[in-house]
């Protein structure tokens, strides 16, 4: 009798995606007691899951990204995730969860349709943030543009979160460029205070987290102070295998083939676009994002970024967040990757 209702369930859920009517398969099981809310959201998830795994073989990244149904359908996994959550937390404060308590937040929705739809297969491995617009943000409110540097070390925070969050490989920042040293005295030396003390703030959350940090570019123009809080975060962080954080600070992309070339030399080695690689600070980049406004990459990654996916937005930095991130991402999916051949070729697998 029992696996006859959870039949029948399961029979509803599908057709409630079917007709993208979510609400009525969230409701008739708690209505009905024929079975508990876990189950729900597993029958919804398989379904969701069975809709997205049809649509990447009957279509390209882009039709996955624009197609409103399978958006709509991992929307509604959502729901019932939400929904089993809740049934949980009822059934251990001993709560009655009625259908009419059964409504999701929109944000909710939202955010399980972005995760779900980022299959790893298109996740980058390789994530560059040119991390522009502090300034602009703190002048914008008549705040002194330290205060935007401070706001923009917390949204590194939250990006650093969430792209591990995201399965990201390598996040890799640019924080400070070769060039920034013509800035005013006063700003140069709060920033590198700031820098000190982030890196010294991070050392032990990273480390629990599994984040290795690595900091590149040209370190013999810091004081004691940085150099010194670069090699205990380094040191502290060195085993963190689920992503890599990469800190550019006085880096410029010139300055890293100059380094290249002259690794070469020392190596003697022959001048080929594989040995170059091979001694720039960081790998290809897969997906490189800009804030700000700005269209330019501003000396960052030269070599790296030659066939990266450029993102830029005009979200000022402190503003930056997860679902900046996730757009970003989102983007990234719909994007065909050639790299000189042909969309025929991709699509036969050559």
């Amino acid at each position: 009798m029992l696996n006859e209702k959870r039949d029948g369930v399961k029979a509803f859920v599908f057709q409630s995606f079917k007709n993208g009517q979510p609400e009525l398969a969230a409701n008739a099981p708690v209505e009905n007691n024929q079975v508990n809310l876990q189950q729900v959201a597993q029958y919804a998830v398989e379904f969701a899951a069975a809709l997205k795994k049809n649509a990447e073989r009957a279509a390209s990244n882009s039709f996955l990204r624009k197609n409103s149904d399978i958006r709509q359908a991992c929307g509604s996994a959502g729901c019932f995730v939400w929904l089993a959550d809740k049934y949980v937390y009822g059934m251990r404060s001993g709560a009655v969860l009625s259908a009419s308590a059964c409504k999701m937040p929109a944000l909710y929705k939202h955010r399980f349709s972005c995760s779900f739809l980022m299959s790893a297969s298109h996740i980058p491995h390789h994530v560059a943030i040119i991390m522009d617009g502090n300034g602009r943000w703190a002048k914008s409110r008549l705040r002194p543009r330290t205060e935007g540097h401070r706001q923009g070390v917390e949204a590194l925070n939250r990006v650093v979160e969430a792209a591990a969050r995201a399965g990201i490989e390598r996040l890799t920042v640019f924080a400070f460029s070769s060039e920034n040293w013509r800035r005013p005295a006063a700003e140069v030396s709060m920033l590198m205070k700031l820098f000190a003390q982030a890196l010294r703030r991070w050392c032990e959350p990273l480390a629990e987290a599994g984040v290795r940090l690595r900091v590149i570019g040209d370190r013999t123009a810091f004081s004691d102070t940085v150099r010194e809080a670069i090699a205990e975060n380094e040191a502290a962080t060195a085993g963190g295998t689920k992503m890599e954080l990469v800190i550019a600070a006085n880096y410029g992309g010139r300055w890293d083939c100059c380094q290249a070339a002259s690794g070469m030399r020392r190596g003697r080695l022959e001048m080929t676009p594989e040995n170059i690689g091979r001694f720039m600070s960081v790998p290809d980049v897969d997906l490189l994002i800009r804030t700000g406004g700005e269209c330019r990459i501003s000396n960052f990654l030269l070599w790296q970024s030659a066939y990266a996916e450029i993102y830029f937005t005009d979200a000022l930095w402190p503003d930056f967040g997860e679902d900046d991130l996730k757009e970003a991402l989102r983007w990234y999916e719909g994007r065909e990757r050639r790299f000189g051949r042909t969309s025929e070729q991709l699509r036969n697998g050559g």
